[in-house]
């Protein structure tokens, strides 16, 4: 680990630099529309926001592989979306539509980085099919924990981030709002997975090219062909098993 921590370089950081240049010009932009300075939970929520990139460098640290920039672009986007201009710049009440647009994109992105962590296992035998399935449970599930962290800052700051009272207003189940975000991040899921099998006659090429699968040479197809999993890609077997057909 030791050596890996000297192998860090400046880019590792630059999405959380950029991070926090958003979180700055939000808090600017925040103030030069209303007058007033940022109320401090929104200036706390963005500048915490800013820090998740740096998961990226504790990951490279920790197991010596870099994030694809596809990936990283894509989470970054996304809290930005949500984060600062969703919660901060008030999207989320200009636009009704800009909430379920940010659970959609959190499907994508969740199914994105669940499929990409299950393609660069060596060991792992699954079907495209079966590696879709699990993302999208993966997805559902996180989708979920997030409902109940709006559930609970709901009840310790008296908001309304599920928007109970917006429903009823309306004259709205008061879990509407709720299931909605569930159905549009399933709906983010199926975009992931239309955009695989689309891309899969050509060999994974865009997957292959922003690095969400293992490079493969563009002789095979980077995963099993078959549903029960018969044939797997070298880049995804063992090395043990790998070793056994190079002697055959």
């Amino acid at each position: 680990m030791k050596e890996r921590l000297k192998k860090l370089k400046f880019v590792h950081f630059v999405p959380a630099l950029a991070m926090f240049v958003a979180a700055a010009v939000t808090a600017a932009v925040y103030g030069l529309r209303s007058g007033n300075t940022v109320a401090p939970v929104y200036l706390a929520g963005v500048f915490a926001t800013a820090l998740i990139p740096l998961v990226f460098p504790f990951v490279f640290v920790t197991t010596g592989k870099n994030a694809p920039w596809f990936i990283i672009a894509a989470i970054c986007v996304h809290v930005i979306c949500a984060a600062d201009l969703g919660t901060a710049l008030r999207f989320y009440d200009m636009w009704g539509w800009w909430d379920l647009f940010c659970h959609g994109f959190f499907g994508f992105n969740a199914a994105l980085v669940v499929f990409t962590i299950l393609a660069g296992c060596k060991g792992v035998k699954l079907s495209p099919v079966w590696m879709i399935l699990l993302a999208f449970s993966a997805a559902l599930a996180l989708g979920a924990l997030w409902e109940i962290v709006e559930y609970i800052t709901d009840r310790l700051f008296d908001s309304d981030s599920q928007r109970v009272w917006e429903s009823l207003a309306e004259g709205k189940s008061p879990v509407a709002d709720t299931m909605e975000d569930l159905m549009i991040t399933v709906a983010g899921v199926a975009v992931f997975a239309l955009f695989y099998f689309i891309d899969r006659p050509f060999e994974n090429a865009a997957f292959r090219f922003l690095r969400l699968l293992p490079s493969g040479g563009g002789e095979k197809p980077a995963l099993p062909q078959d549903e029960n999993a018969d044939a797997v890609d070298a880049e995804f077997a063992p090395d043990g098993e790998n070793a056994a057909e190079k002697e055959k």
